[in-house]
């Protein structure tokens, strides 16, 4: 890496290892996505869980997201993806 680094970014060459992690794989328990209003605080939206396959969902989840943060509320049935679910108290969308 230093090798590369010295013809394209020769600032970082001299650069030591500092630290690394392996790619981190979040999943909700049932494999599906949290995405909604927070039930405590709903001014606040939440979309996580999504991990490796979730980048092709980006278009949909950022509509999704600015409807809750503009209307509170969206077309969208996102009942499957509740936050709540976990704990037996869900909301809808």
């Amino acid at each position: 890496m230093q090798e590369w680094l010295a013809t394209h970014v020769p600032s970082l060459a001299a650069g030591g290892w500092v630290a690394g992690k392996p790619c981190l794989y979040t999943l909700t328990p049932d494999e599906n996505f949290v995405v909604g209003l927070h039930p405590e605080h709903p001014n606040v939206a939440v979309a996580c869980g999504f991990s490796g396959h979730g980048f092709k969902f980006a278009p949909v989840i950022g509509s999704i997201l600015a409807d809750l943060a503009i209307d509170g509320a969206t077309r969208h049935d996102i009942s499957l993806f509740d936050l709540c679910r976990f704990d037996g108290t869900e909301q809808g969308g």
